[in-house]
């Protein structure tokens, strides 16, 4: 028992301190993934692929879009597009690429499908400028250049969407700070069953209130990123939920599996909360250096 309060401690302490970094899980969609660069639907004989929630279109077909020259060096296996003053490299099968010589990690490689090489369409696009929506129900990259999205902006929308998502991300720290004291004092026996229905309510108040605004240019990614934190907390109660049931039976086995659970799952919502809190402020820079 006393190296099973040892495991607890360890978890408990990952747990209170949130590790910053998500692991995302790798995998391919199927079916077919349209492609329009500034509302004009792209023919392409190699459709975009969609890997680990990235989507890779046709290197030649984004870059000239966006007005970028490009260069292909067989020997290397390197992609250099340049507009102005701006020069954006990529390898294929490396998740290093350079822009203006800055290092950026990817979370998807340019990768050679059906001796077409593809590259991930939101690195290119947002580097060149432009923005990038996902339009899920027809399964359809929209690319948009940023004199195109001038004329698409809606400012009054995106003001409100603007202050309505500050609103909802405040709840959602206070929420988060929350439930790290229930779970310490949880940690200690307490009963803390009735502050995780409370935030059980909480959460599903700011899920109803995120999901009933309006989806509006330039916030894709803040957007799709504090729907996931959302998910994962749910499901982070949920495992407390168990953890709190497993106690009175002092089965070790399944209050580690619960504590693990736990750990692993407030690791993903950190993560994306933090990747929700740096898109909007990336398109909020945005939203602002196209209305001025």
């Amino acid at each position: 028992m006393k190296n099973f309060k040892k495991i607890i401690c360890m978890l408990m302490v990952c747990t209170l301190f949130m590790a910053s970094a998500a692991t995302m899980g790798v995998y391919a969609t199927t079916g077919s993934i349209g492609l329009t660069i500034n509302g004009k639907v792209v023919k392409l004989d190699q459709p975009p692929i969609s890997e680990n929630g990235r989507t890779l279109v046709p290197l030649r077909v984004i870059f000239e879009s966006l007005g970028a020259q490009v260069q292909w060096d067989n020997a290397t296996q390197t992609i250099t597009g340049t507009r102005g003053n701006t020069t954006i490299k990529l390898t294929v099968g490396s998740k290093i690429a350079t822009v203006n010589g800055k290092q950026i990690t990817l979370d998807v490689p340019a990768k050679v499908i059906n001796g077409r090489t593809l590259v991930p369409a939101r690195f290119v696009a947002e580097n060149l400028g432009a923005v990038v929506e996902w339009d899920s129900k027809n399964r359809m990259v929209k690319v948009i250049s940023q004199g195109t999205v001038v004329s698409m902006v809606d400012v009054e929308k995106s003001e409100e969407y603007i202050g309505t998502y500050l609103v909802l991300t405040e709840l959602m720290t206070e929420s988060i700070s929350i439930y790290s004291t229930a779970f310490s004092m949880l940690i200690y026996g307490f009963d803390v069953s009735g502050q995780i229905e409370e935030l059980k309510t909480i959460n599903k108040e700011i899920k109803d209130e995120f999901e009933s605004m309006e989806a509006v240019v330039g916030f894709t990614k803040s957007r799709a990123y504090m729907r996931e934190s959302l998910t994962y907390y749910d499901l982070v109660l949920t495992h407390t939920e168990e953890f709190i049931k497993a106690m009175p039976s002092d089965d070790e086995s399944k209050l580690l599996n619960s504590l693990e659970n736990i750990t692993f799952y407030i690791n993903k919502l950190t993560g994306s909360f933090e990747k929700a809190m740096d898109s909007f402020i990336e398109e909020v820079e945005t939203f602002e250096s196209i209305t001025q």
